[in-house]
């Protein structure tokens, strides 16, 4: 009898396996830090201070790697105390530390408070040590050895931050991943803010600001982005460079807002040289708005574009018109809401409000309108009210000087601005 092998069913192992996506898993597991419940955290620390103050049972094993894990917990820490992380660093030695051990250790470390000193220095200097010493096979603790003289070297911070900058076609936030420093941790905020400090002084700086703004913005903690803002702007102030850059002053207004709003702190503790570098951008792109898409008057934006340096305030007025405009520039000025409203006037008509020195000028879009100057001291309106009138901004009772826009109207607001109120266009000499 003949067999016809044919006939028989091929067996179905279903789809091969594909061994890197199990290495992928593998390896992500070994990153897994297996954190200790809170509860068993807080139960380490107070038998740890039984022990070392009231002669109470020495800790186990678990007990001393939950330790290692708990050295920023509550408010009284044990890396705070100098006493205490001495001692607690003492049950963590070549002969006698486990895996388990350094993780809760470099855990301790990440999340170390914003301002380490010596004990943080105590800490890295051993968790170092270990790094180097240890001879475990667990792929973690050989990930962090790789990296012991960059991230627990002496300047761990610049340190990273060079090591983030010196792969240039690598995304930043790629990078960050490869070192699986946790996003959520202190020092991961500090190498933020150095490797923004340290690119503020590159040469390809402003090139790749907007990555970084992305990374500022996930960190989502008001004191931590005002710092990441101040370096970044201090790049732009050390070079000089005071063209506006549209994404960082709008990344500026969306998450501290105007800084040249009086009831605004957000700007509070951020360098002066910063806050007048937006503050300029500010008003280069108020008089952009207004005169090249609402007035269409060229030679006033000119004119004050000369005085940007000094421009303190500005503010623009939309009439009814302006603000139906579907220019995608003024939709986006609009969403801003930085802008005011004119009302109670004819609906073609907008204005525009400066504040230089001691004097505060409205001008309006449609010719026929004079320039108005009052004294900052006496003027009849606020700077930062939501709505206006006509009325309002062009007061003949209170109004210190009206000029009109006659044939060398330049030289006439030139004379005016200097000799009245002391305002000089820079770069421009008087005598």
């Amino acid at each position: 009898m003949k067999f016809d092998f044919t006939k028989i069913t091929p067996p179905n192992f279903g789809r091969p396996i594909k061994i890197h996506r199990v290495v992928e898993k593998i390896v992500e597991r070994s990153f897994n830090m297996n954190k200790p419940q809170m509860n068993i955290q807080e139960e380490a620390v107070r038998k740890f201070r039984l022990w070392l103050y009231h002669n109470g049972t020495p800790l186990t094993l678990k007990e001393i790697r939950h330790l290692s894990w708990a050295l920023n917990l509550g408010k009284k820490k044990i890396l705070a105390r100098k006493n205490e992380i001495s001692e607690a660093l003492n049950f963590y030695q070549e002969k006698s530390i486990t895996s388990g051990m350094l993780k809760g250790l470099i855990h301790s470390y990440f999340f170390a408070d914003d301002n380490p000193g010596e004990n943080i220095e105590l800490l890295r200097s051993r968790i170092r040590l270990l790094l180097l010493q240890y001879q475990g096979r667990s792929s973690t603790i050989h990930h962090w050895a790789r990296l012991a003289n960059e991230v627990f070297g002496s300047q761990p911070e610049t340190s990273v931050a060079k090591t983030v900058l010196i792969r240039q076609n690598i995304p930043f936030h790629e990078t960050f991943q490869n070192l699986k420093i946790p996003i959520e941790s202190n020092f991961y905020h500090r190498c933020i803010e150095q490797l923004i400090f340290n690119y503020s002084k590159e040469s390809a700086f402003p090139h790749r600001l907007p990555e970084l703004l992305k990374i500022i913005e996930s960190i989502n903690n008001i004191e931590i982005l005002k710092r990441c803002v101040d370096n970044m702007l201090q790049g732009f102030v050390r070079r000089d460079k005071r063209e506006l850059h549209d994404e960082c002053c709008s990344f500026c207004i969306r998450h501290l807002g105007d800084p040249r709003l009086r009831k605004n702190v957000k700007w509070n503790g951020i360098s002066n040289s910063s806050k007048d570098l937006v503050v300029r951008w500010l008003s280069t792109e108020d008089l952009t708005i207004f005169f090249d898409l609402v007035a269409m008057d060229r030679d006033r934006k000119r004119f004050w574009l000369k005085y940007v340096e000094v421009i303190e305030y500005s503010r623009v007025i939309f009439g009814q018109d302006a603000l139906r405009l579907g220019n995608e520039e003024i939709k986006k000025f609009l969403s801003q809401k930085r802008h005011a409203e004119l009302r109670n006037c004819p609906r073609t008509l907008s204005a525009f409000i400066l504040k230089i020195k001691n004097a505060v000028i409205v001008e309006f879009s449609h010719t026929g309108n004079a320039c108005y100057i009052y004294r900052a001291d006496n003027f009849p309106f606020t700077l930062d009210a939501k709505a206006y009138s006509k009325k309002d901004l062009a007061n003949m009772y209170i109004v210190d000087d009206r000029l009109s826009h006659f044939v060398g109207w330049e030289d006439k607001f030139r004379e005016c601005l200097f000799e009245k109120y002391n305002i000089r266009q820079p770069g421009r000499n008087y005598w």
